[in-house]
């Protein structure tokens, strides 16, 4: 056991982790110098020992406070681990990476501010920053995206400073250059500025404006001081505004000068009017579009209009305008006047364009009136086409065309309709009728006759009345053109069907004597074609002699409210089903002794007239023994009954001897019974 214990331990290697430590720097080592772990273990198997321990101060000649954490860099250090239990210890050499994680720190970022067009400062100018290790030289300082700032476009432009120090520790801040415009926009004149009185003054006629970055500038004017209808020199002030705000403002002067005439400005120089207008001098007086004058505030009546104008007649003539101001200046503008005719002749449809069914002409002035504004019938040119067919309903179409002398043309186009308006007539002077309740009347039985139509049709066809009584009937006949004939029908409603009795048999046999039977049983159904009725509105006529032999009838009467009638009958039939009733007694009878066979017979029947018979009919006493008689009885309807009946013939002195020898027997054997008893009795006690 020892042996194995020694060969275990032998196969025992201690496994090191962690021998690479990451300390940083200006970090007490303490925290860190414990980190590397050891384990025993053998064949897969991890061993504990509670005795284990660490030495991590002078081994091989390594002192903890050999290692300075305040430079950067590797250190090679021994441990050693040692199991007491196991008598075993190992030595590692670790290393302690000495490093700095701590980024860079600003300390002061700077903004720039510049004028548009300006040349980008430098942006590391004023940048103050500091590192926890490194020297500020050793700091390696970028400037990001510093080439999106536009330094010719105004804006807030934002850039990135970023620090990077040796150990690759990087820090990052965000500033910006602010592109700015501070700068006026500049105003030149460009000429003298003199108007006409009452002209518009559009500034930039007479001035140029620019600026050092916008393309456009806002320019605005104050002429308050200004009376442009009126004569003379008036200061006034110019504002030109960047997008940036800057404001540049002078004072300049207007000259308001007069030179000009009235203007008379119209719509047209060439006037077409309809011929007979009654309103042309309005017209005229429209085509004035506005009268403008630089002093006076002149309108459309002030303008004179001459002119020799007949409006009734077509012609050319001339128009003058003309317009006068305060200073005595005139203006006058001559026009060409037309007086023509436009207007299309008249083509009014004085009646609808029906022809009835029938007619065998189609007068054109009957239906339409042709007229024009200016010419005269006889001078029109008229063209019709149409085509009829008088013979069949429908439609035609018809083209009307009238042209004047002026060329103007009037077209109608439109439809002649060759139609029906005769209604169809009743060839019958039937007004009333009768009809059964519920059943169909075919109305299709009156005769129609039509102009136009073979076969007119009705409102009704068939027609089926589901109540009795009195109604009117409006028969309409209508034919294929919607021409419609009236008659008015009184139909009268019967009920002329009897009643129903449905029986459950035609036949009831029963017996003479029997009991009275309920008629109403007999009954299956009971209905009518329009009245409500129950079994119990049926009539039962009976004459049924239940005691008597015969054929009777019940009679089955309904009749409803109409009076209808119906009735069904049951034969009766009254018969005798009753058999005989034949009642007897065995009988012992004396040997030699007279018999009759009806004697303790009795027979019964409803029929008094029966007939009876006896089987055999005599019996001979002198014979001892035992008979079977058989009786028969038959009434008169054959009913029949039959009875057997049980006769012993006997000697009476016989049966006495017999008594006799029974008894002595038995007091023998008693005797001898009651001896042989007592006798070994009397034996058994000796």
């Amino acid at each position: 056991m020892q042996i194995f214990k020694i060969f275990q331990m032998l196969l025992m290697v201690v496994t090191w982790t962690n021998v690479e430590v990451e300390v940083p720097v200006y970090s007490s080592i303490s925290e860190y110098i414990t980190i590397p772990q050891a384990e025993l273990s053998s064949n897969g198997d991890v061993f504990y020992d509670n005795l284990m321990y660490y030495v991590y101060d002078g081994v091989d000649t390594n002192y903890l406070t050999d290692i300075d954490t305040n430079y950067v860099g590797k250190v090679r250090y021994m441990i050693k681990v040692v199991f007491p239990t196991y008598s075993i210890e190992s030595k590692k050499e670790i290393i302690l990476n000495i490093v700095d994680k701590v980024k860079p720190t600003f300390i002061t970022v700077p903004h720039f501010k510049i004028q548009v067009g300006e040349k980008i400062p430098d942006v590391k100018s004023g940048l103050e920053f500091k590192d926890n290790y490194y020297l500020q030289n050793e700091i390696i300082v970028n400037v990001l995206s510093l080439d999106t700032v536009n330094n010719k476009k105004i804006g807030k432009y934002p850039f990135t400073y970023e620090l990077i120090d040796p150990s690759n520790n990087a820090a990052k801040a965000t500033s910006y250059i602010e592109v700015v415009d501070t700068i006026a926009p500049f105003i030149e004149k460009q000429k003298d500025i003199k108007l006409e009185i009452g002209e518009a003054f559009n500034v930039r006629s007479f001035y140029k404006f620019s600026d050092n970055h916008d393309d456009y500038v806002s320019v605005t004017t104050d002429i308050s001081n200004v009376n442009f209808y009126k004569v003379g020199t008036y200061y006034f002030y110019i504002t030109a505004t960047d997008q940036s705000g800057n404001k540049n403002t002078i004072s300049d002067t207007i000259e308001i000068v007069h030179t000009g005439k009235p203007e008379i400005i119209l719509y047209s120089n060439n006037l077409s009017i309809e011929v007979g207008t009654s309103d042309y001098q309005e017209r005229i007086i429209e085509n004035i579009k506005r009268v403008t004058d630089k002093v006076d505030n002149l309108t459309p009546e002030d303008v004179l209009i001459t002119h020799l104008i007949n409006i009734n007649k077509l012609d050319k003539y001339q128009v003058e305008y003309k317009v006068k101001n305060s200073f005595g200046t005139a203006s006058t503008v001559l026009i060409n006047v037309s007086i023509v005719d436009t207007t299309r002749p008249t083509i009014k449809v004085l009646s609808d364009l029906i022809i009835p069914y029938g007619i065998k002409s189609f007068i054109l002035q009957n239906h339409f009136e042709i007229s024009d504004n200016y010419d005269d019938y006889s001078d029109l040119s008229i063209n019709t086409i149409y085509k009829i067919n008088f013979e069949l309903l429908g439609e035609y179409p018809i083209r009307i065309e009238v042209t004047d002398r002026s060329k103007n043309r009037a077209v109608f186009e439109g439809v002649i309709r060759v139609v029906d308006l005769e209604p169809p007539v009743f060839l019958t002077d039937q007004d009333e009728i009768v009809v059964g309740v519920y059943l169909n009347y075919d109305f299709t039985n009156f005769l129609i006759s039509d102009n136009y139509d073979k076969n007119p049709k009705l409102n009704l066809s068939t027609e089926t009345f589901s109540e009795v009584g009195s109604f009117t009937i409006n028969l309409i006949a209508t034919d294929s053109s919607g021409n419609q004939s009236e008659k008015l029908i009184i139909v009268n409603v019967i009920d002329d069907e009897p009643p129903t009795i449905i029986l459950t048999t035609n036949e009831i046999k029963l017996s003479m004597g029997s009991n009275r039977i309920n008629p109403f049983d007999y009954i299956d159904e009971v209905y009518d074609n329009y009245d409500n009725l129950e079994i119990n509105d049926v009539k039962i006529f009976d004459t049924i002699d239940y005691n008597e032999l015969g054929i009777y009838e019940l009679i089955y009467y309904l009749c409803d409210n109409y009076g209808n009638e119906t009735y069904q009958i049951i034969i009766v039939k009254i018969d005798d089903t009753t058999r005989p009733v034949i009642t007897t007694t065995d009988q012992i009878i004396k040997y030699k002794s007279k018999f009759n066979i009806w004697s303790g017979v009795l027979v019964t029947d409803n029929d008094p007239n029966l007939k009876l018979y006896a089987y055999p009919n005599y019996i001979d006493t002198s014979k001892l023994g035992t008979y079977e008689i058989t009786y028969i009885a038959v009434d008169t309807r054959g009913n029949m009954s039959k009875a057997v009946r049980v006769i012993k013939v006997q000697d009476q002195n016989l049966n006495i001897k017999t008594y006799l020898y029974i008894m002595v027997n038995f007091i023998i054997t008693s005797i001898a019974t009651g001896g042989a008893y007592l006798y070994f009795k009397n034996k058994k006690r000796k």
